[in-house]
């Protein structure tokens, strides 16, 4: 059995191979949205990763795992035991300046039964939600993009549907933003950051803004 340890700008996989490298098995990902540098696994019990990342306001970190050897094959229907009927098709519209990250997400999103647009720009973001205005139930957006930033593509949805629940995803939290962010968002996900812990953000924000409708 051999490990290749792989350290992206995304998060960290690791693939272990049969002795004749033929077939390989994939964990991850690991501490996903994270910058990794480094990337070893721990020798006193070949299990645990100890990673040296660059994440976000948290600086150069130290990051561990125990996860090792969860075939990533076996997240899927994981997620579709646990978020199974969950979605019932809400429109979401996912903005990142990460292209596999957005798909990522997206994909995920889909598998909890929503219908994801997944978007890398954040002006045609903005646009498209403007020419859209009612399609969208959710909006998920990364903070730090080219162009608009998470929170100045909020204000500018917040400026048409105030009304609309927002997520902003993040490795960054400035001490000046946080009246801001609390005054925009109505969840606030620090990367890196696990797909489970995101879905269950949307289904509990859609759920009270269905809950909010029928109380009306």
């Amino acid at each position: 059995m051999q490990h290749l340890l792989v350290g992206t700008r995304k998060g960290a996989w690791k693939y272990t191979s049969d002795d004749r490298r033929q077939a390989w098995q994939v964990d991850g990902p690991h501490f996903l949205g994270s910058i990794i540098n480094h990337f070893v696994i721990d020798p006193r019990d070949r299990k645990t990763m100890v990673m040296a990342a660059a994440a976000g306001h948290l600086g150069p970190t130290i990051l561990v795992s125990t996860d090792s050897d969860q075939d990533s094959s076996t997240l899927v229907p994981q997620l579709k035991r646990l978020f199974h009927g969950q979605g019932q098709g809400q429109n979401i519209l996912v903005v990142d300046d990460e292209p596999d990250l957005a798909l990522m997400v997206g994909n995920f999103l889909s598998i909890g039964g929503y219908e994801p647009t997944v978007l890398t720009d954040s002006e045609d973001a903005l646009l498209d939600f403007t020419n859209n205005p009612e399609k969208y139930e959710l909006l998920i957006t990364d903070q730090t993009m080219p162009g608009l930033t998470g929170l100045k593509l909020i204000e500018g949805v917040k400026a048409i549907r105030p009304e609309i629940p927002v997520i902003l995803c993040s490795g960054f939290k400035a001490d000046e933003d946080e009246t801001t962010i609390d005054r925009l968002t109505s969840a606030y996900i620090t990367k890196p950051y696990r797909m489970q812990q995101l879905l269950a953000s949307v289904a509990n924000l859609l759920d009270q803004t269905q809950s909010e409708s029928v109380g009306r």
